[in-house]
């Protein structure tokens, strides 16, 4: 499904003409069709919203087997250490899966709190 982005009207997943930029997070683009207007009706800005799913996103993509690249992180592993397989990938993982999230969940909300804009004309809230 194809959305109009409000700050620009150009179409989600298409590259933005002026950067050449697209969204590489096809989930995101399905969940934000949702999450990003009801979220702005209660006065966050779409790029909170964003910072949100992409610190939730973030520390839980190691834990998946379902991540593109978890394959990949196997057979790198088994270079080193021959019987790795998924439960210990994940296993190995969960420590620092919790302590990021234990870290930028709070972090998040405390950027939220201090009312500190997310970059460049990147506000926390709307007016």
């Amino acid at each position: 499904m194809m959305t109009i982005i409000p700050e620009n009207g150009l179409l989600r997943g298409m590259p933005d003409p002026e950067t050449g930029v697209r969204s590489f997070d096809p989930f995101f683009d399905s969940l934000a069709t949702i999450f990003v207007p009801m979220l702005m009706l209660m006065g966050y800005s779409p790029e909170t919203t964003q910072a949100a799913y992409r610190i939730g996103d973030s520390y839980s993509n190691i834990l998946t087997p379902l991540l593109p690249y978890f394959p990949l992180v196997i057979v790198f592993a088994q270079k080193y250490v021959k019987n790795v397989g998924i439960g210990t990938l994940i296993s190995m993982m969960l420590p620092y899966a919790i302590a990021f999230a234990v870290v930028r969940i709070p972090m998040l909300l405390l950027w939220i709190w201090a009312r500190l804009p997310l970059g460049i004309e990147g506000p926390i809230f709307y007016q």
